[in-house]
């Protein structure tokens, strides 16, 4: 069996860290980490972790809705930068928080923003959105356009539907394990349109407890048993998937 974690931000470790974790990775059958980034600081670390680990780290360039505030002149050229430089990189983290910040502006503009640049680039887009149902009205017709996922998802089943309407994808990470609508939920997806992700180092099983790409398989075991199929069968579904929400 084979995994790639679709969200881990590999940068919010200690960089010392980093060689150790991969290498324990690759004994768990982790094959490939979409290395996300939420903020600029974040993209040249991920650029250099790409470069030495190769194609072991798929990286993602994005400004996350928690950052829109703050975000600087010149950001969005440099975001486009990103993804001429690297091919295969994907756009996000991105995306709306109505918790966070109560206010649809900037978030909104920032969002939209780079919804295009994953639609003129042809590229994956990883989004984050919590409390945020109105909000996202106003831009299903543009991401039915271009390949995205809601990660980590947890919430209403409303919101889920919609997403699959428009063509999206449902990651979960161990925080699905806590819902006690998870196996419902699961019902719902699609057998192509179902992908798994640890978001570590957060997210972990304990509250306040580190998170590591390590505890993908458990995840994975765990819905496993909540659809029914055999741990093997289920790994090789989310594997494909993930190859094809990554390549198109």
């Amino acid at each position: 069996m084979n995994f790639i974690d679709t969200h881990v931000h590999l940068q919010a470790y200690n960089s010392n860290y980093t060689p150790e974790l991969l290498a324990m990775a690759e004994k768990a059958r982790i094959k490939k980490m979409i290395c996300v980034g939420i903020k600029l600081s974040d993209w040249d670390e991920i650029t250099e972790l790409k470069k030495h680990y190769g194609e072991k780290i798929i990286a993602a360039y994005g400004l996350h809705p928690w950052e829109a505030r703050n975000a600087k002149n010149g950001w969005l050229g440099k975001l486009e930068a990103k993804l001429q430089e690297d091919k295969t990189a994907l756009v996000g983290e991105c995306g709306l928080d109505g918790i966070k910040d109560k206010e649809e502006e900037p978030q909104n503009s920032v969002f939209a923003a780079q919804i295009e640049l994953a639609q003129k680039y042809e590229r994956a887009l990883l989004i984050h959105a919590v409390h945020c149902g109105k909000w996202l009205e106003k831009h299903w017709k543009e991401l039915s356009k271009t390949r995205f996922v809601l990660h980590s998802y947890n919430g209403k089943q409303e919101i889920m539907k919609q997403v699959l309407k428009m063509g999206g994808y449902i990651s979960f990470s161990l925080s699905i394990l806590r819902n006690k609508d998870a196996a419902e939920l699961l019902k719902q997806i699609p057998q192509d349109r179902l992908l798994i992700e640890t978001d570590s180092p957060w997210q972990g099983l304990e509250k306040g407890q580190e998170n590591t790409p390590l505890n993908l398989p458990f995840l994975a075991s765990e819905l496993a048993k909540l659809t029914g199929e055999k741990l093997e069968d289920f790994a090789a579904r989310v594997y494909k998937n993930s190859e094809e929400f990554i390549n198109g």
